[in-house]
């Protein structure tokens, strides 16, 4: 059976596993990998297997605390590592720019160097 983000958000308020306002707890679970939608766009919304959301509060009421941040902490570590990739890139880039600036410079000064200027 297929249950949408607000019936998800109502059951894991029953049982305890949240104390948030509104269902933007379960999308930013969703998102951070802990509970698994079957369907999710913007034309049909989200949905949610009950069979996955009995997974996710078994999970979590049988999570201690540190298990808990345990996966949090390698979601947050995958998203570092990604970010490093992005900053290398953007330094090779910077470095490869700054060569060919000095490239430019050198070609100015011997062309003006040539002409006498």
């Amino acid at each position: 059976m297929l249950l949408s983000s607000n019936e998800v958000f109502q059951i894991l308020k029953d049982v305890g596993l949240t104390s948030a306002k509104d269902k933007q707890i379960v999308l930013r679970w969703k998102r951070n990998g802990f509970i698994k939608a079957k369907i999710d766009s913007r034309k049909k919304g989200v949905w949610f297997e009950e069979k996955e959301v009995k997974k996710f509060i078994k999970n979590r009421k049988g999570a201690s605390q540190i298990e808990i941040l345990e996966m949090e902490i390698e979601k947050l570590s995958k998203i570092i590592n990604e970010e490093k990739k992005t900053n290398q890139k953007l330094v090779e880039e910077i470095e490869f720019l700054r060569e060919k600036l000095h490239e430019n410079r050198e070609d100015n000064s011997r062309h003006n160097e040539d002409t006498g200027q």
